[in-house]
């Protein structure tokens, strides 16, 4: 999900209506020259829990691409659109995959690329694999491409929407709910209405997340009971409160091989380890409690708990943070996979203040 300490999260990252736009390329087909064996793995690189890809655009890039489960449509940021041309589909090339006329929309990726901390091009949207079994192989930091159905009865193998999302009947709390199965997001399990919901303490905002629509506070709270997914089952989950649609995301998602096959509308899970099925725990919120929103090469803070500790000065709602930890946020690069679990206990940031720059230190809470 990405810059845990400053509690900012990059969440669901297609879920938007964008105007229609009138293209005469065909409709999307793709094909796949797999080599020497029946699968195929695409040249990626991990941008931490985060799969990016290089796209070639109508033969013109490479440019950097996230891959992302929960958006529909590929998203094309809207400075390359319009330096390429490109307007309503294009062709596509990710390695020995080639996708003829996929549907493309426009947005900008400037505050995606500072919160990744690297650049992004833009997003693939799921369709663009749906000619053959994707595996998100959160294990070995590779996607996987190859032919083939999986059986609608084997193993963890479990029925998903057939659109453009993957969506997944889920109980939670004894409560149906249609989840999204989101790897575009980095919270785990994510909902539009906690009010009939059990928390054992109260809800509170424990972060951010960034849509195309601007950065949203989020509020969780740690569920009394369990909620299941196909093999899936969580213990006392912490749960956070949605804007727009039910999801789970990489939270919880990277703790299993993922295997996509859109065709029969159809996924797999497979438990990375050798717990099997075993009831996943949630270690509880770490972070320092301020929410910051990005803004050219720095962050605003626009919320501080109340409860946050500091030294040497504090932050309001209004600062601009400039440095983290020493380094210069247009100096941030990607984290490496896992290393949002790696928690500082105080963070220092260099903050301009009233119009001066001043040193900031923030004790990390545990919620």
């Amino acid at each position: 999900m990405i810059m845990r300490i400053t509690a900012l999260r990059v969440g669901v990252l297609g879920l938007f209506v964008f105007s229609a736009s009138c293209s005469r390329r065909p409709i999307q087909s793709s094909t796949l020259a797999f080599g020497e064996g029946p699968t195929y793995e695409l040249p990626t690189e991990m941008c931490g829990d985060y799969f990016v890809a290089p796209v070639l655009i109508d033969g013109r890039g490479p440019y950097a691409f996230l891959l992302d489960s929960g958006t529909g449509t590929t998203v094309l940021d809207s400075s390359v659109a319009s330096e390429l041309g490109v307007r309503g589909r294009a062709d596509l090339q990710i390695g020995a995959l080639d996708v003829r006329g996929a549907r493309i929309r426009r947005s900008g990726m400037d505050d995606l690329s500072l919160a990744l901390g690297r650049r992004i091009d833009g997003i693939l949207g799921h369709p663009v694999f749906g000619d053959y079994l994707l595996t998100y192989d959160f294990e070995g930091d590779r996607i996987l491409l190859e032919d083939g159905s999986l059986g609608a009865d084997a193993r963890n193998v479990i029925p998903t929407s057939g659109g453009t999302r993957p969506f997944v009947e889920a109980d939670v709390y004894g409560r149906s709910v249609s989840i999204l199965i989101d790897t575009g997001s980095s919270r785990g399990l994510t909902l539009v209405d906690l009010d009939e919901l059990d928390f054992s303490e109260p809800v509170q905002i424990t972060g951010a997340r960034m849509r195309f629509d601007g950065l949203h506070l989020v509020e969780s709270g740690r569920l009394v009971g369990s909620a299941t997914l196909g093999p899936m089952v969580l213990d006392e989950p912490i749960v956070h409160e949605s804007v727009s649609v039910d999801l789970i995301g990489q939270r919880y998602l990277t703790e299993y091989n993922l295997t996509f096959d859109q065709n029969n509308a159809l996924m797999r899970f497979d438990r990375i380890g050798s717990d099997g099925n075993a009831p996943i725990t949630t270690a509880s919120i770490r972070g320092t409690g301020v929410v910051v929103a990005p803004v050219e090469d720095s962050w605003q803070v626009i919320h501080v708990d109340p409860e946050a500790e500091f030294e040497d000065a504090a932050l309001e709602p209004g600062d601009t943070v400039t440095i983290l930890n020493g380094r210069p946020l247009s100096a941030r690069t990607c984290p490496a996979p896992g290393a949002s679990s790696d928690v500082r206990e105080w963070n220092e940031y260099v903050v301009t203040h009233l119009e001066a720059p001043v040193r900031v230190r923030i004790r990390t809470l545990v919620r």
